[in-house]
């Protein structure tokens, strides 16, 4: 499990964000996530659909280890202590019990299991492996591999803090850390300025805007380096 940052939320306690891969306990939380996260979306008027998420398609991509997790773990600590970097090992804290806040859901590229499309220009892998199952683009720059980001949900309840831009982060350096050099490929309505910043803002490069049925989408992509980082 890695560590995020962690922060000071009140004078006797500090809170400790980690990033953790699924498990099979977390699969109803996780539609649970899902239906919270569609219904504010739709309250905000965007027109951003997530992807129908099941028990079982679930419990299959946390088989995979496609599963990533936001755990929040609130430390509670000594009336004399003020260091808010303290963790669960020292002996002046006692933690809490987890808070799931978020899940970001990474797979392989695929447009024929309706992850990403063919029709978009961008970087496809040069050989095949077990993490991409589609032809390579010659006409664009190639990577070993490419996958397809499927979701980044935060609980309302917890956005805009700046958590999820932490957590993508995170997420990228453990995929490389764990499967290697590749490219990450995501996308969202076109008319969701907030999540296109947002994706800018973690190192995402616009590759286009294209027709989606009654609407457009804007596709991204981020390379992820494999190795110690």
């Amino acid at each position: 499990m890695d560590s995020l940052k962690p922060t000071q939320s009140s004078p006797a306690t500090a809170t400790q964000h980690q990033v953790r891969l699924a498990s099979p306990s977390d699969a109803q939380w996780l539609v649970d996530l899902s239906n919270h996260v569609q219904s504010a979306l739709t309250s905000s008027g965007s027109l951003q659909e997530l992807t129908p998420s099941t028990l079982e398609t679930i419990l299959a991509a946390i088989t995979k280890q496609e599963i990533y997790l936001l755990i929040s773990t609130s430390i509670s600590t000594s009336s004399s202590s003020t260091n808010p970097s303290l963790t669960t090992s020292s002996s002046e804290c006692s933690p809490a019990s987890e808070t799931r806040i978020g899940s970001v859901t990474i797979s392989p590229f695929s447009p024929s299991d309706g992850r990403g499309s063919l029709a978009w220009p961008i970087s496809m892998p040069t050989t095949s492996s077990s993490k991409s199952t589609e032809p390579a683009n010659q006409n664009h720059n190639s990577h070993s591999k490419t996958w397809y980001l499927n979701s980044l949900m935060l609980h309302p309840s917890h956005q805009g803090h700046g958590l999820g831009k932490r957590f993508l982060q995170e997420v990228f350096q453990l995929l490389g850390r764990t499967e290697g050099t590749g490219m990450v490929v995501l996308d969202c309505w076109a008319g969701n300025e907030k999540l296109r910043s947002f994706y800018e803002g973690v190192g995402c490069s616009l590759v286009g805007v294209f027709p989606e049925l009654e609407y457009e989408i804007a596709v991204f992509e981020v390379e992820v380096r494999g190795g110690c980082q």
